[in-house]
């Protein structure tokens, strides 16, 4: 019975050029079709759409590293942003070691950028976690959401 079920079902495909189904309570019952609302960067954006289109590209976003079950201490950690083949020093914009976690955290200097983290102790890591943060804005029409991933 599945082998019939199997093979009436994947007759199904494509959805677009198949009448009713034969093999369900509901003959109308259609395989999933898939639609996204991303748009293509070449595209230019409307005018409607411009305002959000702007806070997404002035929003700032928050780098966060926390090392977990560590001795390591603040002054062990750095972040460079890789440049071609140059890299810039990134200073934190905080740092806390409470407790075997060390936290610091950074401000992306773009949407687009290359980041490296060092640790340059050689103490033992039980394990890191890596966030980006970004704050939330509104105008007359639009509202950013923050970020917290």
């Amino acid at each position: 019975m599945s082998y019939v079920f199997a093979g009436s079902f994947y007759s199904q495909y494509p959805a677009e050029s198949v009448g009713d189904s034969s093999f369900a309570c509901d003959t109308t019952l259609r395989n999933a079709q898939y639609d996204s609302n991303l748009q293509s960067l070449a595209i230019p954006v409307p005018d409607e759409e411009q305002p959000i289109v702007d806070m997404l590209d002035n929003q700032v976003f928050t780098l966060q590293l926390d090392v977990f079950n560590t001795a390591i201490s603040c002054q062990a950690v750095s972040f460079v942003e890789i440049v071609g083949s140059t890299t810039l020093s990134l200073p934190m914009a905080s740092c806390n070691n409470v407790n075997g976690v060390v936290s610091a955290t950074i401000i992306l200097p773009g949407h687009d950028a290359t980041i490296e983290v060092t640790l340059t102790s050689i103490q033992l890591v039980g394990g890191f976690r890596l966030g980006l943060s970004g704050p939330s804005q509104s105008n007359d029409s639009s509202t950013l959401q923050q970020l917290s991933f």
